[in-house]
């Protein structure tokens, strides 16, 4: 019997002489069925895709590689005399040549200990002029806040207070908040070039009125080869 009502209900409904009114009625059923599932499922992906979006890393200026193998070009410009330092690095050594006055020397770093070429090895040096010391892209990342900088791009302008360069650098300044412009450009994993803008703070430190600028600038990341250092 009830095969038979089923059967009379279909041949109203879809049949080929269905009835138009009985034919409305199960297509409004079948789309009322169709919109409950279909919003079932939506309201069942939707807190997987939001726990996704959550645990999806998003981009940041902050994903950059901590590489210590790379060739760099370093000048220094303090008032009117110009320094420059070309050299290349490669985990805890640096070799480099200064550039100064129309002269050529070569230098070392190992294990933090300075050196100077004497012939055909290094010898420990303290020579080295004191500016160098401020070339630290570590000791300068370290202050930066991404999200306290002006972006534009792949390039970050960012300023950092007097007390805080004082306290990476182990100088002695006076409890002076002056700010420091420090300008960022970088790819997507490396730093290509940190630009240093101190007037401010080397003022501060040697209580007189001067300008110092350095241009650091980052090649052969992760490329560089290694090297000796041949010590006497």
């Amino acid at each position: 019997m009830n095969d038979i009502n089923f059967k009379e209900i279909w041949k109203k409904c879809f049949g080929k002489e269905k009835d138009t009114r009985w034919h409305a009625v199960a297509m409004l059923i079948i789309y009322f069925i169709f919109v409950t599932l279909v919003v079932g499922i939506a309201k069942t992906q939707e807190p997987i895709n939001k726990e996704e979006k959550k645990l999806t890393p998003q981009p940041t200026a902050n994903n950059i590689v901590d590489n210590n193998n790379y060739s760099y070009t370093y000048t220094i410009t303090m008032d009117d005399e110009t320094e420059v330092y070309i050299g290349k690095k490669y985990d805890n050594k640096e070799m480099f040549t200064l550039v100064k006055n129309g002269e050529n020397k070569e230098y070392a770093i190992l294990n933090n200990n300075y050196l100077e070429l004497d012939e055909d090895a290094y010898i420990v040096s303290d020579n080295l002029d004191t500016y160098f010391k401020y070339c630290d892209k570590d000791k300068i990342l370290s202050l930066i806040d991404y999200d306290e900088c002006v972006s534009n791009g792949n390039t970050y302008k960012c300023e950092v207070d007097t007390n805080s360069l004082a306290s990476i650098y182990g100088d002695t300044v006076s409890n002076d908040s002056l700010l420091n412009r420090v300008t960022i450009v970088k790819d997507e994993k490396n730093i290509k070039s940190i630009n240093l803008e101190l007037n401010n703070y080397i003022s501060n430190l040697e209580d007189s009125i001067h300008t110092l600028t350095i241009n650091m600038n980052f090649t052969d990341i992760g490329t560089t080869n290694n090297f000796d250092i041949k010590v006497k």
